[in-house]
């Protein structure tokens, strides 16, 4: 990527892959919800659906790049979602930000709520794998029911790596319906059973790229 020169500016990152036209609003729930297994998150599908396609996108983005980008960190990978959905969705997303029992790589919040919860990893073999999904659950309150884990690989058989993750979160206790299995696009996504209230239903999204 021309121009990055010698200090890495995530925001700069950002710009290069960002089109103005995508910018977006996330839309509160007109009313409050009760708790419901099948209808208590903050967000609307659509909306969910909004902020995992702005990650894909960026993320897809990130592939296409040239060796400079492809070879940035966990850390600095995650600046670069983060700046970028800040331009999607301006001043709604935040970075290492405390949630619950520990600080979330990726969140997203509307009205002072948090609406969307994210983590970025580099794909290590399944035990780490399934370490990233309970640090994730265990960030959860009983109100953060829409999240997604961004996996970065590295290896060469990315194809192995989506089989790997799809028999890991399987084989989770938690693990109650499957969504969306698209290992084409390395999309997935699961429902699971809330570990702060088993009646309640979470949705868990993996997006898996090559870089």
């Amino acid at each position: 990527m021309h121009g990055l020169g010698s200090t890495f500016d995530p925001s700069r990152v950002a710009r290069h892959l960002f089109e103005a036209r995508e910018r977006a609003e996330l839309s509160l729930l007109g009313r409050p919800t009760l708790p419901h297994p099948q209808q208590a998150a903050l967000l609307p599908e659509h909306d969910y659906a909004l902020v995992l396609e702005a990650l894909d996108r960026f993320a897809r983005r990130l592939e296409r790049s040239n060796t400079v980008v492809r070879e940035l960190g966990e850390e600095a990978l995650r600046d670069v979602l983060l700046a970028a959905l800040n331009m999607y969705f301006p001043g709604q997303a935040t970075g290492e930000t405390f949630n619950w029992t520990g600080k979330t790589d990726l969140l997203v919040q509307y009205g002072g709520q948090t609406a969307f919860v994210g983590e970025c990893k580099f794909w290590g073999g399944e035990k780490m794998f399934l370490e990233t999904v309970d640090q994730l659950l265990g960030y959860l309150t009983s109100r953060d029911l829409l999240t997604a884990v961004v996996v970065f690989n590295r290896t060469r058989d990315i194809s192995a790596v989506a089989a790997k993750i799809l028999a890991t979160v399987r084989a989770h206790a938690q693990d109650v319906e499957e969504r969306e299995i698209d290992l084409a696009q390395r999309r997935f996504r699961f429902r699971l059973s809330h570990p702060q209230d088993r009646t309640l239903r979470l949705d868990l999204a993996v997006l898996l790229y090559d870089l």
